[in-house]
């Protein structure tokens, strides 16, 4: 039960890493974004999991 509560709270993570971040690499191969130093997944997800991360921990996305 306590797992369940843990993957409950880790929600917003889960979402900026599952969600988030895929949409946002579709969005830059879309318009030819990317750069020079990182590759367009390793950002998008970096910027997922610091966005869900900070949502986790406030508890909310704004």
């Amino acid at each position: 039960m306590k797992f369940i509560s843990f993957l409950n709270k880790c929600g917003p993570l889960f979402f900026g890493l599952f969600i988030l971040a895929p949409v946002l690499v579709e969005i830059m191969n879309l318009y030819n974004f990317s750069f020079p130093i990182i590759s367009n997944i390793y950002f998008a997800l970096l910027l997922g999991f610091s966005w869900g991360l900070i949502a986790t921990i406030r508890g909310s996305w704004i």
